[in-house]
């Protein structure tokens, strides 16, 4: 993988483990919507994406899945799944390896 392509996957899979600590933080407030952080892979996004807990537990039942803001695709590594209001699902095309990997939820299921 060269040195662009994993620094874009790593940017992504940062994102993604922010992404669960806010939904863990968020515990017993999730039946509505909430900002998560867009999952692009510019380290210097400040964007969110409003989703509700469903929504965002569609996205991360895929390694693979993340959840950007629209208009933050990246299509020479990643094609586009679902466009929503505001936010777009993902699927990482190249370093898949390394986003699986570094999936939280993987090493928490035991997979």
């Amino acid at each position: 993988m060269s040195v662009s392509l994993e620094r874009l996957a790593r940017n992504q899979a940062l994102f993604r483990e922010v992404n669960e600590r806010l939904l863990e933080l968020a515990e017993g407030f999730q039946d509505g919507s909430m900002q998560f952080v867009c999952e692009c892979s510019n380290q210097e996004c400040t964007q969110t994406v409003n989703m509700n807990h469903e929504e965002y537990e569609s996205v991360r039942g895929r390694s693979t899945f993340f959840v950007i803001a629209s208009g933050h695709e990246v299509l020479a590594v990643e094609k586009i799944i679902d466009r929503r209001d505001g936010w777009t699902i993902v699927q990482k095309v190249t370093a898949s390896d390394y986003v699986t990997e570094t999936d939280p939820r993987r090493h928490a299921s035991g997979v």
